[in-house]
């Protein structure tokens, strides 16, 4: 893959399954709040970006409400 080449990440769109993006970024955002108490805001335009391959890597704690979420144990 060449230096800013995207790589779409098509593991989190498979496993978004027949949630919209809002949905996703919605439940993410509250779990994130549930369980740090930190408002951390992930919107649609940041779920389809990562599933696009515009930005490759979320923060720790957007990973892991991600995971939790989607009931996987690896963010990768």
């Amino acid at each position: 893959m060449k230096k800013g080449e995207r790589r779409p990440n098509v593991l989190l769109r498979e496993a978004r399954g027949s949630m919209t993006q809002g949905q996703l970024a919605d439940l993410v955002s509250a779990e994130i709040f549930h369980s740090t108490g930190e408002e951390i805001l992930v919107t649609a335009k940041s779920i389809s970006d990562w599933e696009r391959g515009w930005y490759t890597w979320p923060s720790a704690e957007v990973r892991q409400a991600l995971c939790r979420v989607l009931q996987k144990s690896d963010p990768a």
